[in-house]
């Protein structure tokens, strides 16, 4: 019953604009049988300074009105970073998750929650790079939650990483642990982590892993570690592991935890359905904004996204791209290595920007080319001097002829194709080129030996 769905309709909607570079408003509503919720919000970018972010929402649930509020700001000067912010939520403020147990809402007590945090950055090639951070929280007449965090990591080589952590609850019985490991490149996309944690609770814990990246689409990646957990002098040990693999229709899956002699697993699969542009497409899970690559009806084209091969194209010369950067420029590149030899690219690059949670359609187009390779040779059997110009029957220059009388023309229409060559002698001669059309055709035909006559 936990995992059951609500049975009332929602529907919710944002609008987004950006009025200048440097400021982007937005505004967004939600609402149920008993329940709405609105709210506005800014960012702005002030010059050099940094980034401001300022939000206000309302919300109501049957009757009780609720407000929340915040405000960021952050900022990065040279190896520097910093960012602080504040948000106030009062006790009756709703999410829409409340309206599936509108009676546990009511029940809690209405007393506000305020929470303020303070972080700072520091990078440093030769110490490495060190993050402080602090967060203040409280409820009501609540005891306040103090918690700082301290964390250093640097890299050793190429090979070698070693990272530490250090929190600590400043608020009277608070809590405070450390935790640390290191890590190793064991090249070719395989890893290893030792790692260890400790508070001042008693409870320990450690854990090696191995694991592989992908190296892509049709890839696996996968992970297997053991953990040991010491908890009042007690040992328990677990063994998990994943396999992921990676495709342009979908995702699989496969988990297995054994832990006191249990063992459990799962195998699944991720993906997701998208119709745009004429064509029903299966894909990997749409979290963000997409893209509907054409290639101009050309099948088989490898497409990447930020230097990243995520597929080829289908028999219509279609992908979809998932999980694009709202707002941003998204680099979308094709392959064109491979293209059958009468086709070029009006361009291999194009940056598309969509909008959030949306899908843009991108197009390369294709232009098929009418050419052909032949070897030309006069009447006696000798080949035409290098350096020959060739005109076509209206006198416009068509291509200039080889050495070995090997000679290029393109825009060729189909059928007959008729040329003259201004010879060295200043004589000129004639000569006849048949060109067939068809799509079927993949590469450029070679016409062979051609009689160039007087």
């Amino acid at each position: 019953a936990s995992a059951d769905y609500g049975g009332n309709p929602v529907g919710s909607g944002t609008w987004r604009y950006g009025i200048t570079n440097a400021l982007t408003v937005q505004l967004h509503a939600e609402g149920s049988r008993g329940y709405r919720q609105v709210g506005a919000a800014s960012s702005a970018v002030l010059g050099s300074l940094g980034q401001l972010n300022l939000s206000h929402a309302h919300s109501r649930l049957q009757t009780q009105n609720g407000r929340q509020s915040s405000v960021s700001f952050s900022t990065q000067k040279g190896d520097w970073s910093f960012g602080t912010g504040w948000s106030r939520t009062d006790g009756r403020f709703a999410h829409l998750s409340a309206t599936l147990d509108p009676a546990a809402y009511f029940a809690e007590a209405a007393e506000p929650v305020r929470t303020a945090s303070l972080a700072v950055g520091w990078n440093n090639n030769l110490l490495g790079s060190f993050a402080l951070s602090y967060l203040h929280s409280k409820k009501g007449q609540e005891t306040p939650d103090k918690v700082g965090t301290l964390n250093w990591n640097r890299n050793f080589g190429s090979r070698t990483s070693i990272f530490l952590s250090a929190a600590r609850n400043f608020s009277p019985g608070g809590q405070h642990s450390l935790y640390g490991g290191v890590s190793f490149n064991l090249d070719k996309g395989y890893f290893s982590t030792l790692s260890g944690q400790r508070d001042n609770g008693g409870d320990n814990s450690y854990r090696v892993s191995v694991s592989k990246s992908s190296d892509g689409l049709n890839s696996p990646s996968w992970n297997i570690g053991w953990q040991q957990n010491e908890t009042q002098g007690r040992r328990r040990g677990r063994l998990n592991g994943y396999i992921n693999y990676d495709t342009q229709y979908g995702d699989a899956r496969g988990n297995v935890y054994n832990a006191q002699s249990r063992t459990d697993w799962s195998v699944g699969w991720k993906g997701g359905l998208v119709w745009m542009n004429g064509g029903l497409f299966a894909t990997r899970a749409v979290n963000n904004s997409f893209a509907v690559v054409s290639t101009d009806g050309v099948a088989g084209v490898p497409v990447s996204l930020f230097n990243n091969k995520v597929g080829h194209t289908n028999r219509k010369g279609l992908l979809l791209v998932p999980n694009l950067s709202a707002y941003q420029e998204n680099t979308l590149d094709i392959d064109i290595t491979d293209l059958p030899q009468n086709m070029a690219a009006e361009r291999a690059r194009i940056l598309a920007v969509p909008s959030e949670r949306s899908g843009v359609n991108v197009n390369f187009r294709f232009n098929r080319m009418q050419a052909a390779s032949m070897v030309l040779k006069s009447t006696d059997g000798q080949v035409i001097p290098a350096g020959a110009v060739i005109r076509r029957s209206d006198g416009l220059p068509a291509a200039v002829v080889g050495f070995d009388g090997q000679t290029f023309i393109e825009n060729l229409a189909a059928g007959e194709n008729r040329f003259n060559i201004a010879l060295p002698d200043e004589s000129e001669c004639r000569f006849s080129a048949n060109y067939q059309t068809g799509s079927h055709q993949a590469d450029l035909p070679d016409l062979g030996e051609i009689i160039c006559t007087k």
